[in-house]
């Protein structure tokens, strides 16, 4: 009778750890499916070479609707994508694109900074943020490129001037895990940057 006991404690025991494992590693198995249909059809549908920088994910592994960050291995540009049901979408896309063309034009004139521009029609919001400080006379004549460049008719700049150490991680931070065009002025706050705001 004792034997009888000890061995169904010892399979039940055993299935209890199998269960315990599939518990743990299905769901991730399922996640990590659904990442990479994710990055295929996000491939696919814009002709890209995505990688999956951040998602949320984890917090509902077996859900196929979910946030993500999409860096292009292409061009380094982060974009946020959408899941619902499935279906994939970056709604920004094209718009990021712009965007991103302005920030390689900011960032050529102003080396050694991180352009985060915003085009909203004519109109220009751009974040920059720099170890150095740059007069107004400067900004003016990059705001008046930009004018001439992309079409606008007004330009403002907030610049964020922080540390060499803080402009370093923001430019690699920032780049690699936001799509740039949406992060507040806020989000610059843990740089404990000096901040002018100016309008062209």
């Amino acid at each position: 009778m004792a034997k009888n006991r000890n061995k169904i404690a010892f399979w039940g025991i055993i299935i209890l750890i199998v269960l315990m494992v599939a518990a743990i590693f299905i769901p991730m198995s399922i996640m990590r499916g659904t990442m990479a249909d994710t990055v295929e059809q996000l491939n696919e549908k814009y002709n890209e070479d995505f990688l999956m920088a951040w998602s949320d994910i984890d917090d509902r592994p077996l859900s196929d609707t979910f946030n993500a960050i999409m860096k292009s291995n292409i061009t380094g540009i982060t974009y946020e994508a959408t899941m619902t049901d499935g279906e994939g979408v970056i709604p920004d896309y094209e718009s990021e694109n712009k965007n991103a063309a302005v920030n390689t034009f900011v960032e050529q004139a102003l080396p050694n900074t991180l352009a985060l521009a915003n085009l909203n029609g004519e109109a220009l919001d751009l974040h920059i943020v720099s170890a150095q400080q740059f007069s107004e006379e400067a900004l003016q004549q990059v705001a008046t490129q930009l004018k001439a460049e992309f079409q606008l008719t007004t330009v403002s700049i907030d610049t964020f001037q922080t540390t060499e150490e803080n402009f370093t991680y923001a430019a690699e931070h920032y780049s690699s895990y936001y799509q740039r065009s949406t992060l507040p002025a806020e989000a610059f706050d843990g740089l404990q940057p000096t901040v002018q705001n100016f309008t062209f």
